[in-house]
């Protein structure tokens, strides 16, 4: 096995310079990452581990979906989809609980795997909280 920590450039020389460029004058640490395999350091210490620890629970993996309890839960969610070669498809359902943002689901996909079987397990999932749709980013394929 053979691994390559280098620039995306020195990997792939007819990359557009100007993209690059522009890529860093909108976010510097988020293009070094992205086009010089420079790990992030400016995200690393947002939050101390203690805090994280604290707010989670543990032992639990999934928030069964409550549509029919006396308050109404409002869920939202996010996918991150994939085209099912190399990487995960995955999905988060969350909702807020007196100003208290609670993550419910996170349901991953592992490459590989067929796109649209995958996409009906992600949309049996988000229905069983009620919902109907879900944000993304700009996937194409």
């Amino acid at each position: 096995m053979l691994v390559i920590r280098a620039a995306s450039k020195m990997l792939n020389p007819t990359l557009d310079d100007a993209e690059i460029e522009r890529d860093l004058a909108d976010d510097y640490a988020a293009a070094r990452a992205e086009w010089f395999a420079e790990w992030r350091d400016d995200v690393a210490g947002w939050m101390p581990l203690e805090i994280i620890e604290a707010a989670r629970d543990g032992g639990v993996t999934v928030r069964p979906p409550h549509l029919n309890s006396s308050k109404r839960i409002f869920y939202r969610s996010g996918c991150d989809p994939s085209g099912g070669q190399k990487d995960s498809f995955t999905c988060a359902i969350a909702h807020d609980e007196d100003g208290v943002s609670i993550l419910d689901c996170v349901v991953e996909i592992k490459a590989p795997f067929d796109p649209s079987v995958a996409t009906k397990q992600i949309a049996h999932v988000l229905k069983s909280y009620g919902l109907h749709s879900t944000t993304g980013d700009k996937y194409a394929a």
